[in-house]
């Protein structure tokens, strides 16, 4: 993507209050699971609560979009939406770890910003392959990932669309499903929400080889045995809080979201 040039991203504005305001990065998953950003913005206690979903927003974006476009676009979004705040939390969910940084780093010019890492993943070139891999089991395809997963990022996630889109058609043509305006639809929403993972993942790995803002301060929430690494900091530079996570994802969740709100408190 032409640098300078953002994708339509939405900023949702879940709660109002006075506290101080809350970003929370996260993304829709192929579950029942609540976006922790609702779960977040159920226990607010009067704070301001901002959603950002980076995959759906690239959804609707054919090209490729650099992370450092992304956080620029969202914290513009941001300060465009919400009153001047002295202090601002930025709150990022699992992979997306990586823009909510970023996002953090672009606010700090202008407020004290906290950054809260909740069960932080780094995306890498072996997440990104078994990530495709798994997309094409899921069109019936059993050879995996394509081997070349790295060079230009945009170039990389053109090439894994035109491998998806061929999948499609053949799982298409051995199920016998006709070409009517749904099954078209429904293929071309499958294949835009592929894409837009796949992008994410990429342009968050390009983002991991980059500088980073180091004086936002940095917590990271992980349950008992989860990775809580920030590739950037040392250990002891960043405080690191472990939950015995109970079974149930609504209830994780819901725990999750309670001590993030407690770290944003502090």
């Amino acid at each position: 993507m032409t640098a300078g040039i953002r994708p339509a991203l939405t900023l949702k504005h879940l709660t109002s209050g006075d506290a101080d305001p809350v970003i929370v990065t996260d993304f829709l998953r192929l579950s029942a699971v609540p976006l922790l950003s609702n779960v977040l913005a159920g226990e607010a206690r009067g704070h301001a609560v901002f959603a950002v979903d980076p995959v759906a927003d690239l959804a609707r974006c054919r090209a490729f979009v650099p992370l450092a476009e992304l956080a620029a676009g969202y914290a513009d979004a941001f300060s465009a939406a919400a009153p001047p705040a002295e202090r601002i939390v930025v709150i990022g969910y699992c992979a997306t770890a990586t823009l909510a940084l970023r996002i953090a780093a672009r606010l700090a010019g202008s407020s004290q910003v906290r950054a809260i890492l909740i069960q932080p993943s780094w995306p890498n070139t072996a997440m990104i392959s078994a990530d495709m891999a798994g997309f094409r089991a899921d069109l019936r395809v059993t050879n995996g990932s394509p081997d070349d997963l790295d060079g230009d990022p945009g170039t990389v996630l053109h090439r894994l669309e035109r491998v998806l889109q061929a999948d499609m058609h053949a799982m298409a043509r051995a199920s016998g499903l006709t070409t009517s305006v749904g099954v078209t639809r429904a293929l071309a929403d499958l294949l835009d929400r592929y894409r837009a993972w796949l992008g994410f993942l990429l342009a968050s790995r390009a983002a991991l080889d980059r500088p980073w803002h180091h004086g936002v301060p940095v917590d990271v929430i992980a349950g008992t045995s989860g990775p809580a690494a920030v590739p950037w900091l040392g250990p002891g530079s960043y405080a690191i809080t472990r939950l015995a996570l109970p079974d149930g994802e609504r209830l994780a969740a819901a725990l999750l979201a309670h001590s993030a709100l407690a770290l944003a408190n502090r």
